[in-house]
């Protein structure tokens, strides 16, 4: 198995419990409609994955505060597919473009740029038996190009 060319993890509350895959240039990049139904709702300008919500919690902390839940999410840049791994359930396959092969990950609150092919076949998985029904505490975005 290669190596990525990049690989970035993010671990935060996502306050709206989605993470967006957009190019970060707004000319080319736009947000999907969110299926709540799907983990993944998708077109080939941008993606919105559904991780754990922030309040999807019970804990507190010693004043009686809401500790925010967290979700994680990896970002791989790739340089060719890789097969699946048997360790991780695919999500989503599909094609991604990014013109400007920058990528922006994230939310209202806060996003990461990161570099991407032009056209990108993207996997989104989760380790297997991960609990998806009410967002994924993790999730791995991979970014192959499309050849």
């Amino acid at each position: 198995m290669q190596q990525p060319l990049m690989s970035v993890t993010v671990r935060r509350a996502f306050g709206w419990g989605i993470v967006v895959l957009v190019d970060d240039d707004p000319e080319h990049g736009d947000v999907p409609d969110v299926d709540s139904e799907q983990p993944v709702s998708a077109t080939e300008t941008g993606m919105v994955v559904l991780v754990r919500h922030a309040t999807a919690t019970d804990e507190y902390d010693e004043d009686d505060m809401l500790v925010l839940a967290q979700a994680e999410v990896t970002i791989r840049l790739l340089a060719e597919s890789q097969p699946d791994n048997p360790t991780r359930a695919v999500l989503y396959t599909g094609v991604l473009r990014v013109p400007s092969r920058r990528l922006s990950v994230g939310d209202a609150n806060d996003e990461i740029v990161v570099p991407a092919h032009h056209s990108n076949l993207v996997t989104v998985s989760v380790e297997v038996g991960a609990v998806i029904d009410d967002g994924a505490d993790a999730v791995r975005v991979d970014l192959a190009p499309v050849l």
